[in-house]
């Protein structure tokens, strides 16, 4: 059996790039859905950004770690350090809406 399509890489710098602009989540927030990322832990980060997002919070290291305190889900995702490490890695809020189609279209197929 193959493994789905999925694309960790393209997963992770749209956390990145987030994190990395306020701006960069308000384009794919409408269409990019927590079901469409393959590594769970990503998914339960990016339904926390979503969230803050839905309630006009500013989407920032210390807003997601507490919104995913509050749902008991920050040990899952990897602690802290997991947040660090995605707002520190080396990509650019500008192609986070081409990371998000690279998603989308691992999750159709």
């Amino acid at each position: 059996m193959s493994e789905l399509p999925n694309t960790p890489d393209a997963e992770r710098a749209i956390l990145s790039g987030v994190f990395a602009s306020r701006r960069a989540i308000a384009p794919i927030a409408p269409w990019l859905t927590a079901d469409m990322f393959y590594g769970a832990r990503r998914a339960i980060v990016w339904q926390a950004m979503l969230d803050l997002h839905a309630k006009g919070e500013i989407v920032t290291v210390p807003s997601v770690a507490m919104e995913l305190r509050a749902k008991g889900t920050l040990d899952q995702i990897g602690g802290m350090g997991e947040l660090l490490n995605l707002h520190s890695a080396d990509y650019l809020p500008a192609q986070v809406e081409y990371f998000a189609r690279k998603v989308e279209r691992a999750y159709v197929q």
